[in-house]
């Protein structure tokens, strides 16, 4: 991983040119002297650079292991979360791994807003670690190197767009020995944690169509005693909320409700709705959580629809 973490540090900040060099002598020797250590491929393209990072510095048999594609933006660009609102295109990666190696899904931190009055947008400014978690298989052998490539496509925008697409490697051995955190890394790993969505049983949440809108229903648990300024609702499917509508938010007697305007453009209304609400106070008892994931059934009919337009602060 000594090239990813030399690149890192020269394409970060060209202030920090001097500390570079001292690490780029250091991590070249760490190359070429530690049988744990291995070099590993970034990728520098306009606006953007992309880096191949792992949780671990190596793989244990029959475990599961983090590693994370970081994606590192020029100041006031951006680029796109799996839905990315009213134009752009989300991040795409698509996994090349060994026999027996299998990936599990993209863990999206919650993003931001962005855009004008007309269209908005979500996603990333600045940098962020689209984890994923490997499993390895119980035959993997210990001694062997294992080169893990992930072939990244993009669109990182300002005032134009353009398209990107890379292939990044990382090769980290197999060993029966616990595997050790990389410190180079394991900052960035704990900080994108802090911002994936959570799942609860302690919320609940309900969704009904009322007309052109969709209502969320929000119920607190009993231990919950903040009380939220803020909520913002981020849908996951595309294509059937109007963005650039505002989305009016109310505190209830046992929760909240959020009204978010469907599109005009929407084909066809799904049977369930997922998505990820942010808030300014965190959603768990245990941590600092300002995001949690739901997925729940539309109402399907007046009796079943108990939430009011009334409820609504406009």
């Amino acid at each position: 991983m000594c090239q990813t973490h030399l690149n890192y540090y020269y394409s970060y900040d060209i202030s920090k040119f001097n500390m570079a060099k001292v690490l780029c002598f250091l991590f070249l020797f760490l190359c070429l002297t530690a049988s744990t250590v291995f070099c590993n491929i970034s990728h520098q393209s306009d606006h953007m650079n992309t880096h191949l990072i792992s949780e671990v510095l190596s793989i244990h048999p029959g475990r599961s292991f983090s590693v994370g594609v970081l994606l590192e933006l020029e100041k006031g660009w951006h680029t796109y979360w799996l839905n990315p609102g009213d134009s752009g295109l989300p991040i795409a990666i698509t996994w090349k791994l060994p026999p027996g190696f299998i990936p599990g899904e993209i863990q999206w931190p919650y993003p931001g807003r962005f855009g004008t009055d007309s269209v908005v947008n979500f996603g990333y400014e600045e940098e962020v670690l689209l984890i994923t978690e490997i499993q390895a298989p119980p035959a993997a052998k210990p001694g062997e190197t294992i080169t893990i490539e992930a072939d990244v496509e993009w669109l990182v925008c300002k005032e134009e767009c353009l398209p990107g697409r890379t292939g990044i490697t990382l090769s980290l051995p197999v060993q029966y020995k616990e595997p050790a955190s990389d410190l180079f890394w394991a900052k960035k790993f704990a900080d994108t944690r802090k911002k994936l969505p959570i799942h609860s049983k302690d919320w609940s949440v309900r969704s009904a169509i009322n007309k052109n809108h969709v209502l969320l229903s929000i119920s607190s648990p009993t231990w919950f005693k903040n009380q939220m300024t803020d909520i913002y609702f981020y849908p996951e499917q595309s294509e059937l909320f109007d963005y650039s509508a505002p989305q009016f938010f109310k505190k209830t007697e046992d929760g909240y409700v959020i009204q978010a305007k469907l599109s005009t453009l929407a084909q066809k209304i799904p049977l369930k709705l997922q998505g990820v609400l942010v808030s300014d106070k965190s959603w768990s008892r245990d941590s600092d959580s300002r995001a949690i994931r739901f997925v729940v059934p539309f109402a399907q009919n007046k009796n079943e629809d108990k939430i009011t337009q009334k409820e609504v602060s406009r």
